[in-house]
């Protein structure tokens, strides 16, 4: 499950960083303290909105039957019941 973990995270940290770049284009000028508090957030909201599906997958690998884990997973991160 590490691999696909890192990869999540690799291709989430891309897309913070491209929409990052955009915002700070936008913002001509901008301090250097408003350019690293715009980082800081981003890189906080990507975490908090990995957090679950990162720790649903953990406990999905962790389950004796594969398929069963991987049902509990999707049903956990969409919020299914």
């Amino acid at each position: 499950v590490n691999p696909v973990i890192v990869e999540l995270r690799r291709n989430a940290e891309e897309m913070r960083q491209e929409e990052l770049g955009k915002s700070l284009k936008h913002l001509h000028g901008c301090s250097e303290e408003v350019m690293n508090e715009m980082d800081r957030l981003s890189h906080s909201i990507m975490n908090k909105m990995l957090h679950q599906p990162i720790t649903e997958l953990k406990r999905a690998a962790r389950e004796e039957n594969l398929e069963t884990g991987l049902m509990s997973f999707c049903r956990a991160i969409c919020k299914l019941k």
